[in-house]
């Protein structure tokens, strides 16, 4: 009978615990592993700095952090997958801007939104940048501004960043321009130096061994201000274009992920993400560290979703 009464209250005492905390079966948060899940390619960028990021993370929370990737369809395979999965803080999304404010405006019948997540932290990002051959005779935006004629320009997709960002600047500049896409970023910059295309646009972490080289100039960035990674490219912005656009890199969560899980979540990511090792990673990769709070990041992705709705209605695209 004494037994019985234990178990009872046991029981009762947990029943109350539940519904005063919300706390999981699991016991404390996080005491098993984290699955990250990136909806790209294993090896790429993005991949390599989730894992950088997970490995960060592990020193604070106690326990390791799995990435899976889970590719397809310009990463909406995996961050739908992500957006159905349990809402416990097991399960993470590390992503970049297509899938969350991009494709949902290109692509028809998603299963998810920016309202099927809750962010965890912004972690980097990099602009967008106009790029020449070194011997082009566009030395400058101006002199890209002013040239006569078609000026052919390459991307690696309709309705990617990349391509977006050409269609605002050209039609700012008020240019004849063919654009041209190609598969990928390696038979992209292979078009320029091989003369196909007068400029391209991409990333500008992807374009410095060749400025290094001294195969490729960069005329200009797209972000707000000049970045301490490359001090002396311009921003479109001091040139007198409106363009400002970013390639970002963010943790999410399920939007049914509770408040207390966020809490440890946004505390021991964040402190992951100014480690030294993420810190280094960036540096190393030319990649402009931006950690953001969680509601930042939120802020930040709701306007570059409406930004880029515009955009895409106003080119034509959907």
């Amino acid at each position: 009978m004494k037994m019985r009464k234990r178990m009872l209250a046991a029981a009762a005492a947990c029943v109350l615990a539940l519904g005063l905390t919300g706390c999981s079966s699991k016991g404390a948060f996080p005491s098993e592993n984290i699955n990250m899940i990136v909806p790209f390619g294993s090896g790429g960028g993005t991949d390599l700095l989730a894992r950088v990021l997970g490995d960060a993370a592990k020193e604070e929370l106690g326990q390791p952090v799995v990435v899976t990737n889970v590719t397809g369809a310009s990463g909406t395979v995996g961050t739908a997958q992500a957006a159905e999965a349990d809402a416990d803080g097991y399960n993470l999304i590390f992503n970049a801007s297509g899938p969350m404010v991009l494709q949902p405006h290109m692509m028809e019948d998603l299963r998810y939104g920016l309202d099927s997540f809750r962010a965890v932290a912004g972690i980097a990002s990099e602009p967008t940048c106009l790029a020449v051959k070194a011997d082009s005779p566009y030395q400058t935006v101006e002199d890209l501004a002013a040239a006569t004629g078609t000026v052919t320009a390459g991307h690696t997709g309709v309705g990617t960043l990349h391509h977006l960002f050409q269609v605002q600047f050209f039609e700012q500049a008020k240019l004849d321009y063919k654009l041209v896409g190609f598969e990928g970023g390696a038979k992209l910059v292979t078009g320029l130096l091989g003369g196909n295309v007068d400029v391209i646009s991409t990333v500008v972490s992807e374009m410095y061994s060749y400025v290094d080289s001294g195969e490729i100039r960069i005329l200009a960035v797209s972000s707000p201000e000049r970045s301490p990674l490359y001090p002396d490219i311009p921003t479109l912005k001091e040139k007198g274009y409106e363009i400002e656009m970013s390639l970002d890199f963010f943790l999410m969560a399920p939007k049914d992920t509770p408040d207390d899980v966020m809490k440890t979540l946004e505390e021991k990511f964040g402190k992951a993400a100014q480690s030294d090792a993420v810190t280094k990673f960036l540096e190393t990769g030319h990649i402009g560290a931006d950690y953001r709070t969680g509601s930042e990041m939120e802020a930040k992705l709701k306007s570059d979703s409406e930004m880029f709705a515009k955009i895409i209605q106003d080119a034509g695209l959907k």
